[in-house]
């Protein structure tokens, strides 16, 4: 789960950030951080990911380069969680 890495450790970045934005970035890596048993299936990942909504709306407050990246990250991870929901499904 690369993608879905990536994203933590740039949340773990932004949630440095003595704010809301950073209140809420550590939120949701600590939320992507859970152990991978307790995500069995694509509603479960993607379950995770919810809320992202916070995030997108403070994005004024980041530069370009990493407001690109964090939606780069978040479309990679939704991509992710798919792919392993199809894959469970085809075993």
């Amino acid at each position: 789960m690369s993608a879905t890495n990536d994203l933590i450790a740039l949340l773990e970045d932004i949630g440095h950030r003595q704010d809301g934005l950073g209140w809420a970035a550590r939120g949701h890596a600590r939320r992507l951080q859970r152990l991978a048993r307790y995500t069995r299936t694509r509603e479960d990942q993607l379950h995770k990911l919810e809320g992202f909504s916070e995030l997108v709306e403070a994005l004024e407050l980041l530069d370009s380069d990493t407001t690109n990246r964090l939606a780069d990250l978040i479309v990679g991870a939704w991509q992710e969680a798919w792919r392993i929901d199809r894959e469970g499904e085809a075993q």
